[in-house]
Formats: structure tokens, sequence, C-alpha cells
């Protein structure tokens, strides 16, 4: 099973700055985490309530399809390229 990517590096160049950051994403998955928790409660009422219609099944299932999604950003990179500037976006 894959994890969810840990770190963002962020590549900014241009004639003036350098920019090379290390940005923790796991920092960002704990708190998710405890929101997630947090609410809930809040989807079990909605799944509760939208029994009859199909937004039940869909309400208990998001939580996968957004584990899935932020799973399979690792190793996924965004350069974008003009005259005069670089950024480079990668998960690791």
């Amino acid at each position: 099973m894959n994890a969810p990517p840990l770190l963002m590096k962020l590549k900014i160049y241009n004639e003036e700055h350098n920019i090379d950051l290390w940005l923790p994403l796991f920092l960002a998955w704990i708190i998710l985490l405890a929101l997630m928790i947090a609410l809930s409660p809040l989807a079990i009422l909605l799944i509760i309530l939208l029994w009859g219609s199909g937004w039940s099944k869909f309400i208990a299932r998001l939580p996968v399809y957004l584990y899935r999604l932020l799973r399979d950003l690792k190793d996924s990179r965004v350069d974008v390229r003009k005259k005069d500037e670089n950024v480079l976006i990668y998960f690791k």
C-alpha cells in the first residue's frame, strides 16, 4: 500500500531570487486526520438522512477517494517556465 507524499519541494528561480523550500506535508496529514475524526458524526448523520438517494454511498466513500487522490500525488512534478522565471513543485 502506498502512502501519501510526506514532503513537497518548491523551487522558484528568476533573475533576482533562487528559492528552494522543503515543506513537510506529514504535518498537514495529521491535521487533516484530526479534522476528519471531528467531522465524522456529521458525515454519519448525512449518510442516514440521505439514505434513500444515491448521495449516501458517495459520502461514505469520500474519505477513500480523497486518500487515493492524495496518494497518487506522490512523485508528481509541476514545472512552469516563463521567459525569466521557473517554478518547480515536486511531491516526494
